[in-house]
């Protein structure tokens, strides 16, 4: 919900910050199991695409 209601702020319809914040939940859920089965991997870039992914 916290992640909805910033991207609601950002402007974004309900339903859209809705899927952008389970998108994101989803992005980092896999950074995290990532790093759980392959510990030490280098995910710096993956986060920052997923940073980057509402900026386009």
């Amino acid at each position: 919900m916290m992640l909805s209601s910033l991207a609601e702020r950002e402007g974004l319809d309900t339903k859209e910050a809705r899927d952008v914040a389970t998108v994101t939940v989803a992005a980092i859920r896999g950074l995290l199991l990532q790093e759980v089965l392959t510990p030490g991997t280098c995910s710096e870039d993956a986060v920052a695409l997923i940073l980057r992914m509402r900026e386009g």
